[in-house]
């Protein structure tokens, strides 16, 4: 499935007549924004949570688009529990015409933690045994993961030119962490500059 979607979507990104050449674009980014977690985490830890990245244009052509080093940091945090993901992608980026309008993908690595916070009253303080039994159970079976696992990312975006200034949404999804998938939507305002100085 995540082959088929991401030879998909290198077919559009091939397809695609960009009117606007995109080196012409400032070469660094950055973003904050929106994280929206998969139904598997979100269940220990927040459904809403927050997202910075950053990103930059890399010295060489890509295959199909331009090329990007992105580096993104996820986080969601509840009162049971908390999930952050910290993830470095090798990305492409092709603009498909002058309206601003780009798509892109990309794959990496993902470093994922995910912790839950114990109970307030120990299981051994409960005097009712079936309460107890449900304690007991959420220590023993309660998901705290950390691990590192490859990650691709589905980006679409759009971008004011002349203010440099953009939103971009990219769905990071990779396999499962045991037994959890801790893929995300990410939805991000963005800021592009560095162009006077910085040069690839």
């Amino acid at each position: 499935m995540l082959s088929a979607l991401l030879l998909a979507l290198a077919g559009a990104l091939a397809a695609g007549d960009a009117a606007v050449v995109d080196e012409e674009r400032q070469p660094l980014r950055v973003g904050a924004g929106y994280h929206l977690l998969n139904p598997d985490a979100r269940n220990w830890t927040g459904k809403h949570g927050w997202t910075l990245g950053v990103d930059a244009r890399l010295p060489f052509p890509g295959l199909v688009g331009t090329s990007h080093a992105d580096l993104d940091w996820r986080a969601n945090k509840d009162t049971e529990g908390r999930f952050d993901a910290i993830s470095l992608c090798y990305a492409e980026r092709k603009a498909f015409d002058a309206s601003g309008v780009y798509v892109g993908l990309g794959a990496g690595l993902s470093w994922n933690r995910l912790t839950t916070q114990e109970p307030a009253v120990p299981p051994s303080t409960v005097g009712n045994s079936a309460w107890q039994y449900v304690m007991v159970s959420y220590y023993a079976f309660k998901p705290d993961t950390v691990g590192v696992r490859p990650v691709a990312k589905l980006i679409a975006g759009y971008e004011w030119r002349e203010r440099h200034i953009g939103v971009e949404a990219a769905y990071l999804l990779g396999p499962d962490m045991h037994d959890l998938r801790t893929g995300g939507l990410i939805i991000s305002a963005t800021w592009r500059f560095g162009g006077d100085w910085y040069q690839p």
